[in-house]
């Protein structure tokens, strides 16, 4: 679950969509990083979009994925698996090995169906697999057992991944006595019911299926709590806390969070959703208060540094960190390849934490799993001798009167170099603000640490600097963007471009860059249009956003804002 929600995360990062984490959110976006397997993800992702074309067309009952497979229980033999798949069991088990997983779907609506809509994870077990069970597969009622709140948990987190999967789009979500903050996470994904009587008043099972016992159509699946059994026959699934009786499926979790499960005959430490979890991910998902109408405030310029620093005292500083796209640092000497992926990191982590850290901190953030005082004082030192000296002679990396680590004055980073840029074209005329603005974004590559290796960098999501940067850059393009357009579009286009770069779904720029299009004409800004769509995977501008979608129907009126076709 770590991992969907680390994309969901992101997802809301693309979009720009504005959220107001508190401190013990951030630290939930930190833990999320570090418990996440986002290549355990991807896999099993390409593999369940891809099931619907192989022979027989397998839906499996649950799923098995490590790191070497992954390994699909069926419900009925298929012994014929096209390569690279292998059978087991007289066909009842089909086996994938890592690596071997087919591309991601290219076709939009693909990837937005799978016959595993109802696949959710059940938790780890002892080898470290990942246990996951369809949902929609099981013919009947899942009941959890055992010590009620974290039955409780367990179903809260089975909810939350539902509405957060990639492979779960179309389904209907409703939860009965869950914590109400799943829906403000959730939002239009998930409804909730008062009573479970409510929700089969609303979703009896039709005549031929109390005969037959099979569903039709989309699937519902709705999730209880503390609901007493449901004696009558219903057209959704149901995933219920309390006794067995008219179960299909039954799952026993103890106090330790360990959970067996009956039909699989496993144990696994349970996938849960604790309310104080739920809290900070409202905290991170949920969407901070509208401003009110008419509100163009601008972000603030988080600790512009003083005395301010220029693009010119960056070019000529001996000691460069990059920070804005792609990690990096420019140092006199060099360092030994294999350790330069963890230095270049812990001289970001210095850069980003001018305040000073001290070494256990600082260890803790790069060694998230654990590290020994040793190893610590080794890569410091390591760091040490590859930044060198300043021209005083005095080590780039220092420690205060009180033991922090530190950088010296003469080690800059671009960050530091944008702040004071951002900050001086606060207090321009027109003119020299528009050159701050454009000087600012030529320093911007990318999103902060962009393409840092996923097992590196958990640190980023605890400190604040990418939120802020992402704000800052998209801020800074739009109102360069705004001063341009008339004197200078190709101005104008190279700073929502840049913007885009960082937040490729920011629609205040899309909406920059649709103006900008529609100045060249009817058909750029068809062309623009269907760029947007291309990129949300989406049919009509509408369902990106409602403004955007108005935009274009003010700019070219009558042009349709659903995708044009050849």
């Amino acid at each position: 679950m770590a991992a969907v929600l680390t994309a969901a995360l992101a997802e809301r990062r693309r979009r720009a969509t504005p959220t107001a984490p508190g401190d013990e959110a951030l630290e939930l976006a930190r833990l999320m990083r570090v418990g996440a397997d986002p290549r355990r993800a991807d896999r099993l992702n390409r593999i369940l979009h891809s099931l619907h074309g192989l022979p027989g067309r397998p839906v499996p009952y649950a799923v098995v994925v490590d790191d070497d497979a992954c390994r699909l229980l069926l419900p009925r033999p298929l012994p014929q698996a096209p390569h690279p798949w292998t059978t087991n069991d007289d066909g009842s088990t089909w086996t994938l090995p890592a690596g071997a997983e087919p591309a991601p779907p290219s076709d939009v609506a693909a990837a937005a169906t799978s016959d595993c809509s109802g696949l959710v994870t059940m938790g780890r077990d002892e080898q470290g697999a990942d246990i996951l069970i369809n949902l929609g597969a099981v013919d009947g009622d899942v009941v959890v057992g055992g010590e009620p709140t974290m039955a409780a948990e367990l179903i809260a987190a089975l909810a939350l991944e539902l509405c957060t999967n990639p492979w779960s789009q179309g389904n209907s979500v409703i939860t009965v006595g869950l914590p109400g903050s799943l829906q403000r996470i959730a939002g239009e994904r998930m409804q909730t019911a008062m009573e479970l009587d409510d929700v089969m008043d609303a979703h009896p099972a039709a005549a031929e299926d109390v005969l037959s016992g099979h569903r039709r159509g989309e699937q519902v699946f709705v999730l209880a709590a503390g609901q007493e059994t449901a004696q009558a026959k219903h057209d959704f699934n149901l995933i219920r806390t309390g006794r067995a009786e008219g179960a299909r499926w039954r799952i026993d979790l103890d106090a330790s969070g360990t959970a067996r499960i009956d039909p699989l005959g496993v144990t696994v430490t349970a996938t849960r959703a604790t309310e104080s979890e739920l809290d900070g991910l409202v905290g991170l998902l949920a969407p901070a208060a509208p401003a009110p109408p008419g509100d163009d405030s601008r972000p603030p310029v988080p600790d512009p540094p003083e005395p301010p620093l220029s693009t010119a005292a960056l070019r000529a500083a001996s000691v460069r960190i990059l920070v804005l796209g792609p990690a990096a640092v420019h140092a006199p000497a060099p360092a030994e390849p294999e350790r330069l992926d963890l230095l270049t990191e812990a001289a970001v982590c210095l850069a980003l934490h001018p305040e000073g850290i001290r070494p256990g901190a600082f260890g803790a953030m790069l060694w998230p799993l654990g590290v020994t005082s040793d190893v610590i004082a080794a890569t410091v030192q390591r760091l040490r001798d590859w930044l060198g000296t300043d021209s005083q002679g005095v080590p780039h990396v220092r420690q205060d009167a009180e033991g922090r680590l530190t950088l010296g004055p003469e080690v800059v980073c671009d960050w530091d170099v944008l702040r004071s840029l951002l900050s001086a074209s606060r207090h321009s005329e027109i003119h020299r603000e528009a050159e701050l603005l454009l000087e600012a974004l030529r320093l911007v590559r990318g999103p902060v640490g962009e393409a840092s290796r996923t097992e590196r960098y958990s640190w980023l999501a605890r400190v604040r600097t990418a939120r802020q940067a992402d704000a800052l850059i998209t801020d800074a393009a739009h109102r360069a963007a705004q001063i341009l357009h008339d004197t200078d579009p190709e101005g104008a286009a190279l700073a929502v471009d840049t913007g885009l770069k960082v937040v490729d779904l920011d629609q205040r720029l899309w909406r920059d860059r649709l103006r900008l299009a529609a100045d060249r004409g009817r058909d750029e800004l068809i062309a623009c249009t269907n760029s947007l769509l291309d990129l949300t995977g989406v049919e009509d501008v509408s369902h990106v956003d409602p403004a955007t979608a108005a935009l274009v129907e003010e700019l070219a009126p009558g042009a349709s804002i659903r995708r044009a076709t050849a």
